[in-house]
This record gives C-alpha cells, sequence and structure tokens, in this order.
C-alpha cells in the first residue's frame, strides 16, 4: 500500500497553566499545550418531531443534510474513564447542552472513554461504546437513550454550501464513436445511462458534473467534466466537447484458489474535493472484464471487495499503470476465529486470524446475556475502538456491570483497517463506516460529509470484517 493524502482532523488544543520567571535572569516560557477532545451527544428523533426550523437535520443513512433526523441534545449519558488494563479511573459529567469536554491528562495512555447506555434504570439492556485514548478526537456520538420530547436539538455545522441547479450538456465530435446512452454524476446527483446528453443536476458551487457516454448499454467510449451549468430557465443549451476513452487497462488476479474470492470491482475518478463513480464490475458473473479509461485524467482509486480466509474484505488504492488484485503483505490471514481471553482480572479480544506487521485499527464487539434468578434478563453489546501495534491484542475495558463481564459472551466480532499510514482523519473514517453496527456510534454533522466521502474514496487501506 502507498502512503495517503488525507484531510486533517485536529482536536481542539487548549493552553493551561502559566509559566514566568524570577531575578537571577529567569525568564518566562510558554505553557506546555494540553489537548482536549471535545465530544458532542445526540440522540436521533424523526424530522417531523423537529420542535424549530432551525434544528440542523441528518440524513442518518449517510449522514448528509436531509429530512429524516434530527439530534437532540443528550445530557443524560454515563461516561467513564478506564485505564490501559481496563481499571476504572473516573467518571465524567457530560453538560446538559450534550457537551463534554476531554482532557488528555483525563485519560491514561492507552486507556478508553466509555459511553454506556441503557433504555432506562430499570431495563439493564446495555450499549457500549468505548473508543482507546490514541483515536479520540472532536466527535459526535449518538445514544440510544431517550432525552425527552421537549429536550434542545442540535443547531450546529449545517451544510454551507450552496447548491446550484441547471442543465449539464455535452455533444460528441465526429471523432468519438457515436454515443446512445449518457450519464450524469454530482455529489448531489446520479443519473445513469439516459438517452439525452443533457440532465438537469444538483451541485455544489465548486463542483463539476462527469457525463460518460456509451456506445450501447455498457461501452464506455467519452466523457467529460462539465464545469458550467445552463440556467434551466433558458432554453438556451451550450453543449461542452466529450473527450475520447481509448485506452484500456491491463489487470492481474493475485487472489486466486478455494479461499479467495473478488466479488467486486469499482474504479472512480477523481476532481479536487470530489470522486466520481467511472466503473462497476461484477468479478463473479464477469471474470475476464476489460475496461477503458483514459490518461488525460491522473487521479484514479479503486475499490475491490471480496472474501478471504473468511475474512470479508475492501481493499481501496490509487490506480497506478496496472491493477494487480491481492491483498496487502502486511496481513496474512487464516481461518481462525477472534476470541476472548481472560488472564487473571484481565480481559483481552484477540483477533486470531490476522497476524498484521504493521500497526492497525481495530473494532472488537461482543454480546453477553445473562438472566438473573427472578427471570430478569440483562443484556450487553459492546463494541471497543482500539489502536493495535504488531502482536498485541485490545483490552477490554472493566465495565462492572452485574454478571456481565466479556467470559462466555457471544456474537464475536471484529473489524479492521489497515494502512501504510495512520492518520486521525482514517480513525474517524473507520468509526464513521461501523456506525450501522455500533447502537452508541460516531456520526457525522452534515458539514462534514463530503470530507469524510474525500477520505473514503482517495486513501489507500484495507478494511477487513469477520
Amino acid at each position: 500500500m502507498k502512503k495517503s493524502l488525507v484531510l486533517s482532523m485536529l482536536a481542539a488544543v487548549v493552553l493551561t497553566g502559566c509559566g514566568g520567571g524570577g531575578g537571577g535572569g529567569g525568564g518566562s516560557s510558554s505553557p506546555a499545550p494540553v489537548i482536549k477532545y471535545n465530544l458532542q451527544f445526540v440522540e436521533f428523533a424523526d424530522a417531523a418531531d423537529a420542535p424549530s426550523d432551525t434544528c440542523t437535520l441528518f440524513d442518518t443513512n449517510r449522514q448528509t443534510s436531509g429530512m429524516e433526523s434530527y439530534a437532540r441534545l443528550a445530557s443524560d449519558v454515563k461516561v467513564k474513564v478506564y485505564d490501559a488494563k481496563g481499571d476504572l479511573v473516573k467518571d465524567l459529567t457530560v453538560s446538559n447542552k450534550g457537551l463534554l469536554g476531554v482532557s488528555a491528562n483525563d485519560v491514561p495512555d492507552g486507556g478508553y472513554v466509555s459511553v454506556i447506555d441503557s433504555p432506562d434504570d430499570d431495563i439493564h439492556n446495555y450499549k457500549v461504546l468505548s473508543v482507546q485514548k490514541s483515536m479520540l478526537n472532536n466527535m459526535m456520538v449518538a445514544v440510544k437513550r431517550p432525552q425527552g420530547a421537549k429536550t434542545d436539538c442540535y443547531k450546529g455545522e449545517k451544510e454551507t454550501r450552496i447548491i446550484k441547479t441547471g442543465k449539464a450538456s455535452v455533444y460528441s465530435p465526429s471523432s468519438l464513436i457515436p454515443s446512445s446512452f449518457y450519464s450524469f454524476n454530482s455529489y448531489q446527483t446520479s443519473i445513469l445511462q439516459e438517452t439525452v446528453s443533457f440532465q438537469v443536476v444538483d451541485i455544489f458551487e465548486n463542483e463539476t458534473v462527469l457525463s460518460r457516454a456509451y456506445n450501447g448499454a455498457k461501452n464506455l467510449v467519452g466523457f467529460k467534466f462539465v464545469s458550467t451549468l445552463t440556467d434551466v430557465k433558458d432554453p438556451s443549451i451550450t453543449p461542452e466537447p466529450l473527450s475520447a476513452v481509448d485506452e484500456t487497462y491491463s489487470w492481474t488476479n493475485g487472489l486466486i484458489g478455494p479461499d479467495n474470492q473478488i466479488k467486486t470491482l469499482s474504479v472512480r475518478l477523481n476532481k479536487n474535493d470530489y470522486s466520481y463513480p467511472w466503473i462497476n464490475v461484477d468479478l463473479v458473473t464477469n471474470p475476464t472484464f476489460t475496461f477503458a479509461y483514459t490518461s488525460i485524467e491522473s487521479s484514479w482509486n479503486y475499490n475491490m471487495v471480496g472474501s478471504s480466509f473468511k475474512w470479508n474484505f475492501i481493499h481501496n488504492e490509487a490506480l497506478s499503470t496496472s491493477l494487480h488484485f491481492g491483498l496487502p503483505s502486511e496481513l496474512p490471514l487464516t481461518d481462525t476465529p477472534s476470541i476472548i481471553a481472560q488472564t487473571g482480572a484481565d480481559y483481552k479480544f484477540k483477533a486470531e486470524g490476522i497476524n498484521s506487521t504493521i500497526t492497525r485499527l481495530q473494532r472488537s464487539a461482543y454480546y453477553k446475556e445473562f438472566k438473573d434468578v427472578d427471570g430478569k434478563t440483562r443484556t450487553l453489546e459492546h463494541s471497543i475502538y482500539s489502536e493495535i501495534e504488531s502482536g498485541n491484542e485490545a483490552v477490554i475495558p472493566k465495565l462492572g456491570l452485574t454478571s456481565l463481564d466479556p467470559i462466555g459472551a457471544t456474537n464475536i466480532k471484529v473489524n479492521i483497517l489497515s494502512s501504510d499510514t495512520i492518520t486521525s482523519d482514517l480513525k474517524t473514517f473507520f468509526m464513521r463506516e461501523n456506525a450501522a453496527n455500533d447502537l452508541v456510534s460516531v456520526v457525522l454533522s452534515p458539514a462534514k460529509t463530503v470530507a469524510h466521502d474525500k477520505v473514503k474514496y482517495m486513501s489507500n487501506y484495507t478494511l477487513l470484517s469477520r
């Protein structure tokens, strides 16, 4: 894998203490910076019930601005700090605005911040999110515990980019094979294989539209990044000329054998802050495909999805002079399930089927159920995010929930992100990508979605799950 260039999402830095000096030639020195992570807790509710039109609206499927949900400020949340062995250090208090500032000094190195959520104090069905100190950042966390319909809503970080609507129009010069189908893609619009060469689209103000032309349903022959839209009220249309797609791309398959299978391949073409679909191939039904591209554009990424030794994988990387399918050599896999082990009073989650030689990000998840003598059931669903060096395992915080320690847990799941360079952006991306599996989850404000997708589509990484 190559090193990736991604956006920087830095934690807030505050200065504490003071420096000074007195006589004898002493001087003052600047105070040492102390990192502080700002956590915003929310509970999502139906947008139709939003108390004000000033509430930020979320599309909770993609976390973009939309009309599905609004966010109530969540202050009724339990947050605890644990050390590197998983022992309790302290409790933290969330403000009535759902805010929690966590100083780096509050969390021991290697320790965790855990959010413990339950429906109410009488129903012991717990959902817990634990995040290791090295993965903390400024983040928004969604909980399930009802905060009350009259709770204030979240009003920050709305999508402020201006959206324009207009006609994107292209034409095919005589040097191109005649085109019979067209597609138009922007961050807001996806129109596939229409028979007309102009379409009404929505774009951000600094965005272009990728138009692709086909001779037949699948034969890609031309493309254009349309930079100027025609006002839909103006009957005139100013087409832009398509550029030819006249080269094919070679590829080889390094994942062969009964334990390995590549299922799909997606190639994307990147322009500025945006990434656009180029091809999507089902390799199960089309294992010997060829695809056209253009050397005019230099910023490409490919994404392959498959399985290896019962691990599911997604590999994303920059496209170079040829395409070789294969997982990085730093990620040897075996068909061995993950386990939870106990050593004395400590618990560790061991991803046995991987022997990564480089640092990785890991989501360790398990379910525990216990029935009291009176027939009442207690449950725990726990997701733990850790940064793990080669040869180490993930520590499980000792949550202190009655009869819900990790031993005997079921539904043991593991998700891993590996990259040559682990950045804060990749850490946030990893937690956000698994949000659908976490009942207490890291989510994004609408204003951060474009940056998130840039990391997702343009970075080099491998995701594994089992």
